[in-house]
């Protein structure tokens, strides 16, 4: 169980911080690594953003490709989330 009497497992809210702020790390990582790279060109770029609310992607991108991929790539990431709170209510 996450929740003991009104203290929270502090493992779980490391590893919730640690992950968070891994993401940030990449994102900013990523960032500066690509926007160097095509300075001349802006109108090669593509890119998107997916928004999970609850089960239900919110998605954004710049061309029809990348849109279709993050599409599918949030339809995995909620199966897989979906999976693991199944095997967690169960176990």
């Amino acid at each position: 169980m996450v929740w003991s009497g009104n203290r929270i497992d502090q493992n779980l809210v490391m590893a919730g911080i640690i992950l968070v702020l891994a993401g940030f790390v990449v994102g900013l990582v990523s960032f500066l690594l690509s926007s160097g790279s095509h300075i001349g060109n802006r109108d090669e770029r593509r890119g998107g953003a997916v928004i999970i609310i609850g089960p239900i992607p919110i998605i954004f991108g710049s061309d029809p490709e990348t849109t279709k991929a993050l599409l599918i790539l949030s339809i995995i990431l909620i199966l897989v989330v979906i999976g693991l709170f199944v095997l967690r209510v169960f176990t």
